[in-house]
């Protein structure tokens, strides 16, 4: 539901498209035209990598196990990737992307994680599209529980595997297709891809005699009018969650002060910042000349004016508790003192969770925090009683000195 309600997952559907014609090129013996294809979705997105996975399983279970097939879409793929670094491109020290050309370990370790959860998201429908605002140390959890879950569905189809070859491919092709997806935090609409293996598993269990029939029929039921009223349930939710990143722009303040002012917000997210400053920008509107964020939204947080310029903040689980704050440093971990220095203020480890991240930061300006060059915002709900929550970005002034101000955590669900 998700990749078709979103319009930035659009990659999604052109690189599906183009996987599947690269599939159904292959399966007819035509592997040039298949491998034009792929360079084509590779252009479009590193999603189509899934294709590839799905060949091999082509060739490893229906092929006669010939690999020779899959030497132009190695030499492809390897042409693919060197040309993505010599060009630059590539990510490190994010929680939402582990790179395996900078950090192999960190691919490895979240493929182990990940591939289990997307696995989950497209049997048992776990909504995976809440993990990066799970505390990470939910991750494991949620990624053990749905490989257990996983064991006992190959447990039950063991004998469809064993006696039908198609139903190997099925299910290689499944979990190959979903490997290059691991890569990023797991979300619904990246099992798309995965979906192609999954549906064609799922019908030969169906016509079949090789699985227990209270499990097929326990599958159909959840994959049927359940998946269809569960969908619709979430659909309904995609408005309301795009919107706690992207009302920002009619919210925050748009005179003509503000190109010479710096937005201060007391709680938020990055998200809404990127959007506001994106997006005014492209529409060459007041943009502040720069924004700070200063402690999380989605945790109750502390703040108290220690003097003239200064602030002491503590929210309540600690800064980048989850994936979602930790998209901008992988490793939330601080030495005690350390200090971050940016073009407005000062911010210093004041104090340290259990396990190593910032629990307590003071915020020095540089000027008074009443200075005109400050514009003070918060994020607060704009109806606690709402649900789902609306996320509401508003002005407010500085605290005044010595007094604690107590900012309430803004959860969209």
């Amino acid at each position: 539901m998700t990749a078709g309600g979103w319009v930035a997952a659009r990659n999604m559907f052109i690189c599906t498209v183009l996987g599947c014609g690269v599939v159904g090129l292959h399966v007819r013996g035509r592997i040039g035209w298949a491998t034009v294809v792929l360079v084509i979705g590779l252009l479009a997105g590193e999603a189509a990598l899934a294709a590839v996975g799905i060949v091999v399983a082509w060739q490893l279970c229906l092929g006669e196990r010939r690999l020779r097939p899959l030497v132009p879409y190695a030499i492809v793929v390897i042409g693919w990737r060197v040309a993505y670094r010599l060009a630059g491109f590539g990510s490190a020290a994010t929680s939402c992307y582990d790179d395996p050309g900078s950090d192999l370990l960190g691919a490895i370790r979240a493929i182990a994680i990940h591939l289990p959860s997307l696995l989950g998201a497209k049997w048992l429908l776990v909504p995976v599209d809440m993990w990066a605002s799970l505390p990470t140390s939910m991750h494991a959890v949620v990624a053990g529980g749905c490989a257990v879950a996983m064991l006992g569905l190959a447990w039950a189809f063991r004998r469809l595997l064993r006696e039908d070859a198609h139903a190997r491919f099925y299910g290689l092709a499944m979990v190959l297709a979903l490997v290059p997806f691991t890569l990023t935090m797991p979300m619904d609409r990246l099992v798309l891809f995965g979906s192609i293996g999954a549906s064609g598993l799922l019908a030969l269990a169906a016509v079949s005699r090789l699985v227990a029939r209270p499990v097929v029929l326990a599958l159909l039921v959840l994959h049927l009018p359940v998946s269809l009223a569960f969908g619709l349930f979430r659909g309904a939710f995609i408005g309301p969650t795009m919107a706690m990143f992207t009302n920002v722009l009619d919210q925050a303040p748009a005179d003509a002060e503000v190109p010479q002012q710096t937005f201060v917000n007391l709680n938020g997210t990055f998200h809404r910042e990127h959007y506001l400053l994106l997006m005014r920008h492209t529409a060459a509107e007041p943009v502040p000349r720069r924004s700070v964020v200063l402690a999380p939204m989605v945790g109750d947080v502390r703040v108290i004016r220690k003097d003239e310029r200064t602030l002491e903040v503590t929210p309540t689980d600690g800064f980048m508790a989850i994936g979602l704050d930790r998209i901008h440093r992988r490793d939330p971990r601080l030495a005690l003192g350390h200090v971050v220095s940016l073009p407005d203020v000062d911010i210093e480890v004041v104090a340290l969770t259990d396990d190593g991240r910032p629990a307590t930061v003071t915020a020095t300006f540089r000027v008074p925090l009443e200075d005109p060059s400050l514009r003070w915002l918060v994020t607060e709900a704009c109806d606690p009683e709402a649900f789902p929550v609306e996320v509401c970005t508003r002005e407010r002034e500085p605290p005044a000195v010595g007094q604690t101000v107590d900012l309430p955590a803004v959860r969209p669900f």
